[in-house]
């Protein structure tokens, strides 16, 4: 059946920040858990997971296993939602992501906007 995951709930990350930020990655990681979890159950595993699916949505539900929660948290993927201090130039950071739709392009955006301000209140309550 097709039904579709909703976004995941920040919550379910138990204050940790996933390795990919963004608030667009909460539906990539929900989609990504789906997909493992339609896959491992059709081998026969149980993965732990407690979704509840309805006819046209499918939601991420109580905790999640620690195996994908620090996949999650750990994931890398250089250029994606990356943050990068300048060697050559002192207290100047780059922003980098390779948005490549313009629904990826807004994401990117708001992401790149709301890193900076991290960034900035970070540095300046240190200071």
């Amino acid at each position: 059946s097709l039904s579709i995951a909703l976004p995941l709930e920040r919550k379910l990350l138990e204050g940790k920040k996933m390795g990919i930020e963004g608030d667009h990655q909460l539906t990539n990681a929900s989609l990504a858990i789906h997909c493992v979890h339609t896959y491992l159950s059709s081998i026969g595993v149980n993965d732990n997971l407690k979704i509840k699916t309805t006819k046209e949505k499918s939601e991420i539900e109580g905790p999640l296993p620690n195996k994908i929660l620090n996949g999650l948290i750990s994931t890398n993927w250089p250029g994606r939602s990356q943050i990068a201090k300048s060697s050559a130039l002192e207290n100047t950071l780059f922003y980098f992501d390779g948005a490549h739709t313009a629904k990826s392009m807004e994401a990117c955006m708001e992401w790149c906007v709301e890193a900076s301000f991290s960034s900035s209140s970070s540095s300046s309550s240190s200071s």
